[in-house]
């Protein structure tokens, strides 16, 4: 006898680069830990973890965006580590 598989809802895709109001896309934890290595930086409350891992992926998306730009100017494919200090 054939068994029915149980249909799945799934809500929407979502891409990669868009985050949910109140969310990012670097780990929470990950970033606090970052904050915590550094000796001059106080603990930080929760939104402030949240700016500064929004202004991260800011900075992360706009020399990823620079480096493939030098990259295509050179008329590569690839980016490598140079396109990201030009």
């Amino acid at each position: 006898a054939a068994t029915s598989h149980p249909e799945h809802k799934s809500k929407p895709k979502q891409k990669k680069s868009e985050r949910d109001v109140g969310k990012t896309l670097l780990p929470v934890a990950r970033v606090q830990k970052i904050l915590k290595a550094d000796k001059e930086m106080s603990t930080c409350g929760k939104d402030a973890v949240f700016l500064i891992s929004v202004a991260a992926e800011e900075f992360i998306k706009r020399l990823a965006q620079a480096g493939h730009q030098q990259a295509q100017r050179d008329k590569r494919s690839t980016v490598q580590q140079r396109d990201l200090g030009t």
